[in-house]
């Protein structure tokens, strides 16, 4: 579900037939469904809105097909979606969106640093209303952590994402699991992990 907008028809495939294991075929997108498959299992029974992610249904014409191929075999495809060389990334679990206020221009506004022992703000609703999401990663710089606002392109096969705008080769990003980067606020303390 999350990967069926990015293919397109003429994309090019590798398959693997599970019958013919030893050998890769290439071919080409020809169809793509509009709509997911549907469960025709019955499992669950009435109208079962699963929380599942849906699969649809994506024809790929194999180029030169062998004799032995035959219809009904079960295959798995790879179909490239894009192709980026050079690309700056990082890695997925790094990317988080979060609420952050915006200047006239569209720019970041960064909080001022807390001062030791003063309570959390409590933002107003005009402040609130001042406030937009946007995707991100946290960078460390003298063992602090800063939101930066982040343009992102295309996920790669090794779970990274490609970085469009807003980071240089050689930035520090702080990655880790999603429940850690929520809680993790604009001037927080972090620590490299030597691991």
């Amino acid at each position: 579900e999350a990967d069926i907008v990015e293919v397109k028809p003429g994309a090019s495939a590798e398959v693997e037939v599970d019958a013919m294991r030893e050998q890769r075929f290439t071919g080409n997108v020809t169809e793509i469904g509009l709509s997911p498959i549907q469960d025709v299992s019955g499992g669950g029974g009435g109208n079962n809105q699963s929380q599942e992610g849906k699969e649809f249904k994506v024809v790929v014409r194999i180029e030169k097909p062998p004799p032995d191929l035959r219809p009904g075999f079960t295959a798995t495809a790879k179909i490239t979606t894009a192709l980026r060389e050079d690309a700056l990334v990082v890695p997925f679990s790094a990317q988080i969106a979060r609420e952050i206020e915006l200047d006239a221009k569209g720019e970041y506004v960064r909080p001022p640093e807390p001062k030791s022992g003063d309570p959390e703000p409590v933002l107003t609703a005009a402040e609130r209303a001042k406030r937009s999401e946007k995707k991100g990663v946290f960078l460390r710089r003298n063992d602090r952590a800063y939101f930066q606002v982040c343009e992102f392109g295309v996920i790669g096969e090794k779970m990274d994402i490609e970085v469009k705008a807003g980071l240089q080769e050689g930035d520090e990003v702080i990655s880790g699991s999603y429940q850690v980067l929520r809680t993790l606020k604009e001037w927080d303390r972090v620590e490299l992990d030597p691991k």
